[in-house]
C-alpha cells in the first residue's frame, strides 16, 4: 500500500469544483440547444428510447415511466423525477408542455397539491414528439448511460425553440437561471429574423416581433418597457412586475387569474396574515376557483375606491408579483449568460448543425443504396447466369467470389444479391430497378444541396420551424403595458380611541367603550403602544393594534418570561418621565423618548444582586421603608440616561 500527502485544502477546492460542475450542469442550469436539464431530457428520452412512446401511445402509468428512467439513465431517485415529470405536464407552469398526463400532476390551488405516481398516468406531448426528429438519423451525438448498457442523447435535435418558448427556474452553486416563457409565434418571427439578417439583427428588430415573456395563464407585465434591458444582457436591471387579469363590476373585483409562479393557498395566506389592514379597503372575500379556473371576487367596503383596494391586494399579496430575467444556460458544457440574441445564435447554429448530420446521415445511405442498385441491375441483365454461378457453388463465401469475379461486383453487392430470396431475385426488373436508382440520385442531388447550399440550407430549416408554428402556434395571452406608476398611498386605517383592560390574571384585551369589572382600564389611541415594565429589568413594546377583543395573555403577546413579573403597565408617552426604584434604594428618572428603540429595551442599569421593585410615570411615587412607613422617593433626582444606575438614597426598603 503506498500513502501520499495531500494538502486537505487543495482536496477541498477539487471536491468543491466538481460538486459545482456536476449541480450546475446536471441539476441546475438547462442545456442552450434544447433548454432541458439533463432530467427532463432523461426522462422525455426513456419515452422515446426505451419505451418507444409517441403521443399517440396509451397512456403508462407515472410510476412505471419513473421507474423505466431509473433504470435508463436517471440516478437521483423516483421521488425528484415524478416532481419532474408533474412540472413538463402543468399547463400553468409549461407554456407548452412536454408532457400530457391524465390524474392529478398539480394544481394553481398549491404546489404540493398531486397524487401519488401510482395513481397517474403520462405520455409525451406532440411538441415532445417533434423534438425527437431525426434522432435516429445520426442528428445529435450519444453518451453511454450511467449503466453502459445503453446510450442517451446529449442534447435533443429540438426543432421546436424550447430553450426561448417555455421558462425555467433553478439554482446552482454560485449562479442561478431564470428564464420565462415566450409565444412561439412570435418566437419564430425572430427566429427568421435573425436567419435573414445574422449578425447584423439589432435588438430593437427583435423586440418589434419578440416583445416579451408570454405566461400560460395570462396575466399584465405593467412596466413592458423595463424588458429590453433583460434580452440586451439576459439578466433584469428592473424586475418585471406582473399581475392577474381582473375586472372591476361595481364594488366588485373580480379575478380570473393569478400571476405566474403564484398558488391561490399563499394568497389566501396573505390575506388572512394581513387582514388587519385589507378590511379596511375590503369586506368580502370568496375564492370561487376550481380545477383548472381561477376566480377570486373580492368585495370593497362601501365608499371606498376600487383602485385603492387594489393597491393594497397588489402590495400585500401575490396577486402582483416580480420577476426577473437571468438567462443562465449550459452551452456545450459551459455555463453561459445568454440575451436573446445568444438564444436565437445558437439555436440557428444548432439547427444547422442537426440538419447537415441528419442530410450526410441520408446521403450516405442514399449512396450505399445506389451502390447496390448498381449490382442488381448487373444482375438483373443476366438473371440466368447469376443463378446458375449461386447454384453451382459450394458454399455464400464461394459464391460470392463467383459473382464478384463474373460480373465485376464488389462485396456488398454480391452480398445483397445473395440475401435476396430466389423468387424476388428471378422477378428482378431492369425499369423497376432503374426507376429506384434515379429517385435516389435525386434524393442525393437534394442532399448534397442542403449541404453545400447555405441558403437553402436555412430555408428547410424554416420550413420545418413553420410546420411547426401551424401545428402548434397560438395568440398571445399575456397584455404588455406601460403603466403610470402612481403612488397610490393606502387610505390609512383610521384613528380611534380605545380602551385596554388588564384583568387580575394578567389577560389583556381592548374594547371601543369602557369596560366594567374589576382590573386596570387604560384609554388609548388605536395607533398607540402600550409599555409592559417588569421586574426583570424590561420594558416591553405592545402596539395596541396587535391586542385583540377577546383576552390574550399579556405575557403570552409581549414574550415575557414566566418568571418575570409584571410591576406596571402604561400608555407611551415620549415626554413623560419614567421613575424606577431598586431594592437596594436606587432612583432613576429616564425620559419615555429613551424606550422607543427595539421591542424590550432594558429599564436601568443594575448593581450585582439588585432587583428593580417600583416603576412610575409620576415625578416621585411613595415606598415602603425599613420602619413599615411609607417614604416619597424622586421629587430631587435628576432625569438620566437608561444605562445609569442612578442616584442611591439613604434609607434601607423593605
Amino acid at each position: 500500500m503506498r500513502i501520499e500527502d495531500y494538502d486537505i485544502l487543495d482536496a477541498n477546492k477539487d471536491w468543491f469544483t466538481e460538486y459545482a460542475r456536476a449541480v450546475l450542469q446536471e441539476r441546475a442550469l438547462p442545456e442552450a440547444r434544447d433548454g432541458l436539464l439533463v432530467a427532463q431530457r432523461q426522462l422525455l428520452s426513456t419515452f422515446n428510447h426505451a419505451l418507444k412512446m409517441t403521443n399517440k401511445s396509451p397512456y403508462k402509468k407515472s410510476a412505471a415511466v419513473v421507474g423505466s428512467a431509473l433504470a435508463y439513465a436517471y440516478t437521483h431517485g423516483d421521488a425528484s423525477l415524478y416532481g419532474v415529470l408533474c412540472n413538463l405536464s402543468l399547463p400553468f407552469s409549461m407554456r407548452y408542455p412536454l408532457i400530457e398526463g391524465k390524474g392529478s400532476l398539480g394544481t394553481q390551488e398549491n404546489p404540493d397539491m398531486r397524487s401519488a405516481d401510482r395513481y397517474t398516468e403520462a405520455r409525451p406531448s406532440k411538441i415532445a414528439d417533434t423534438m425527437f426528429d431525426g434522432i435516429n438519423r445520426d442528428a445529435v451525438s450519444m453518451i453511454q448511460t450511467y449503466t453502459n448498457e445503453d446510450v442517451e442523447p446529449v442534447v435533443l435535435p429540438s426543432i421546436f425553440p424550447n430553450a426561448l418558448c417555455n421558462g425555467h427556474s433553478g439554482i446552482g452553486v454560485s449562479m442561478a437561471s431564470s428564464t420565462y416563457p415566450h409565444n412561439l409565434v412570435e418566437v419564430a418571427k425572430a427566429i427568421k429574423l435573425y436567419f435573414e439578417k445574422g449578425e447584423d439583427l439589432t435588438l430593437d428588430e427583435i423586440m418589434t416581433v419578440l416583445p416579451g415573456p408570454d405566461f400560460p395563464m395570462g396575466g399584465t407585465v405593467i412596466n413592458a418597457k423595463d424588458v429590453s434591458a433583460a434580452f440586451e444582457t439576459g439578466h433584469s436591471k428592473v424586475s418585471l412586475k406582473v399581475r392577474g387579469d381582473y375586472t372591476i363590476d361595481g364594488n366588485k373585483i373580480i379575478f380570473t387569474s393569478i400571476p405566474y409562479g403564484a398558488f391561490r393557498s399563499k394568497i389566501r395566506s396573505q390575506i388572512s396574515s394581513k387582514i388587519d389592514l385589507i378590511s379596511a379597503y375590503i369586506c368580502d372575500f370568496e375564492d370561487a376557483s376550481n380545477v383548472g379556473k381561477t376566480k377570486i371576487i373580492f368585495t370593497v367596503n362601501r365608499g371606498v375606491d376600487p383602485k385603492m383596494a387594489l393597491a393594497v391586494l397588489f402590495k400585500e399579496t401575490d396577486l402582483q408579483t416580480t420577476v426577473s430575467y437571468n438567462m443562465n444556460f449550459i452551452y456545450k458544457g459551459v455555463p453561459k449568460l445568454c440575451s436573446i440574441k445568444d438564444l436565437l445564435r445558437i439555436y440557428a447554429a444548432h439547427q444547422r448543425e442537426v440538419i447537415t448530420r441528419v442530410t450526410t446521415f441520408d446521403r450516405n445511405k442514399l449512396v450505399a443504396r445506389i451502390h447496390i442498385l448498381d449490382g442488381l441491375l448487373i444482375i438483373s441483365s443476366n438473371i440466368d447466369k447469376a443463378i446458375s454461378l449461386i447454384k453451382n457453388s459450394a458454399d455464400k463465401a464461394s459464391a460470392s467470389v463467383a459473382l464478384q469475379k463474373a460480373f465485376g461486383l464488389d462485396e456488398k453487392q454480391a452480398e445483397a444479391v445473395l440475401n435476396m430470396q430466389l423468387s424476388s431475385l428471378t422477378r428482378l426488373s431492369q425499369s423497376q430497378l432503374q426507376n429506384e436508382k434515379e429517385n435516389k440520385l435525386l434524393q442525393v442531388a437534394e442532399c448534397d444541396r442542403i449541404l453545400h447550399e447555405s441558403t437553402y440550407r436555412d430555408k428547410k430549416i424554416l420550413e420545418k420551424l413553420d410546420s411547426i408554428v401551424l401545428q402548434f402556434g397560438d395568440a398571445r395571452r399575456t397584455k404588455l403595458v406601460n403603466e403610470e406608476q402612481v403612488d397610490v398611498k393606502p387610505q390609512e386605517t383610521p384613528v380611534i380611541k380605545e380602551y385596554i383592560h388588564i384583568d387580575r390574571f394578567d389577560g389583556i384585551s381592548k374594547s371601543p367603550q369602557k369596560m366594567r369589572g374589576s382590573g386596570i382600564t387604560y384609554e388609548v389611541m388605536s395607533d398607540g403602544t402600550l409599555w409592559v415594565f417588569c421586574d426583570n429589568n424590561k420594558c416591553y413594546k405592545l402596539k395596541v393594534s396587535k391586542i385583540k377583543k377577546d383576552s390574550v395573555s399579556l405575557y403570552q403577546l409581549c414574550k415575557i418570561p414566566s418568571e418575570a413579573r409584571v410591576l406596571r403597565v402604561a400608555p407611551a408617552k415620549d415626554d413623560c418621565v419614567v421613575l424606577s426604584v431598586t431594592a437596594q434604594g436606587y432612583v432613576k428618572k429616564t425620559l419615555g423618548k429613551e424606550f422607543n428603540s427595539g421591542t424590550a429595551a432594558a429599564i436601568c442599569r443594575l448593581h450585582e444582586g439588585d432587583l428593580l421593585t417600583t416603576v412610575s410615570l409620576a415625578d416621585e411615587v411613595d415606598v415602603a421603608a425599613a420602619n413599615g412607613k411609607r417614604v416619597t422617593v424622586g421629587k430631587d433626582v435628576k432625569t438620566s440616561g437608561r444605562m445609569t444606575y442612578g442616584t442611591k438614597i439613604s434609607l434601607k426598603f423593605a
